[in-house]
């Protein structure tokens, strides 16, 4: 005989199973704006067996990314750290401990799972994590901004273009491959400069200090590469107007 009570997205599933050897109550919460924790606790009617809680965290975000050390923190209570293993399942998957933690790597988008075994019982709990591909960066001036006007001072003093996913407080690691920059200037004819990585070369350098108000500054061609790429990404261009 048994009794479920079910409540789901930020529900809590309860379910007792009377006359059971095992009562379970699974949960999952979001900890911060950028970290999800799923907990489980499990009551073992075994004689000499404590209850076991077990809590298992992805640092930085709610998914894992492909190509990236993705920080999982495992907490079990009522364990040493001896008394159970950790493993992952999925395809291309791999776990390490590393600081104290452990590390996620993917290598194709899909679905891992973390599973949490307890020696003394031979009993597993299994964790599922989304597996997603990077999103797309975008390109940017190093000083953040993409189109506009600008000053000839404060675009002299840039570095050159870099590649961000918006809304990400994690390093995706997502570098610039190459890109063009055309100087349009009023007085004379454009100049077109190709560059590979993402610093401006001294040759373009030499050139800004030639802009004058009214000229214009286009990126253009903007290739970047993020963690597990195996081709760059073509990303979005940039025009300036000198101030």
């Amino acid at each position: 005989m048994y009794r479920v009570i079910l409540f789901l997205s930020g529900f809590i599933i309860s379910i007792l199973l009377s006359n059971s050897a095992t009562v379970a109550s699974i949960f999952s919460s979001f900890s911060g704006s950028n970290s999800m924790k799923m907990s489980s606790h499990i009551a073992f009617n075994h004689q000499d067996m404590d209850e076991m809680d077990v809590a298992v965290s992805a640092d930085k975000m709610n998914v894992l990314y492909v190509g990236m050390d993705n920080p999982i923190n495992v907490a079990v209570t009522g364990r040493n750290k001896d008394e159970f293993t950790l493993s992952v399942e999925g395809e291309g998957a791999s776990l390490q401990e590393q600081d104290g933690g452990y590390v996620v790597r993917a290598l194709v988008p899909g679905k891992v799972t973390i599973v949490v075994r307890d020696k003394l019982s031979e009993r597993s709990m299994d964790f599922s994590y989304r597996v997603k591909r990077i999103p797309d960066p975008v390109a940017q001036l190093s000083n953040g901004d993409m189109e506009g006007i600008i000053k000839l001072g404060e675009l002299k003093v840039q570095s050159g273009v870099i590649a961000v996913v918006e809304n990400c407080e994690a390093d995706m690691g997502c570098k610039v491959q190459s890109y063009d920059l055309t100087l349009s200037f009023q007085s004379k004819d454009p100049v077109l400069l190709s560059h590979k990585g993402g610093s401006f070369s001294a040759k373009a350098r030499g050139y800004m200090k030639t802009l004058k108000p009214g000229d214009q500054v286009m990126i253009t061609n903007v290739k970047a590469r993020c963690m597990g790429d195996k081709v760059g990404r073509r990303l979005n261009g940039m025009t300036f107007q000198v101030k």
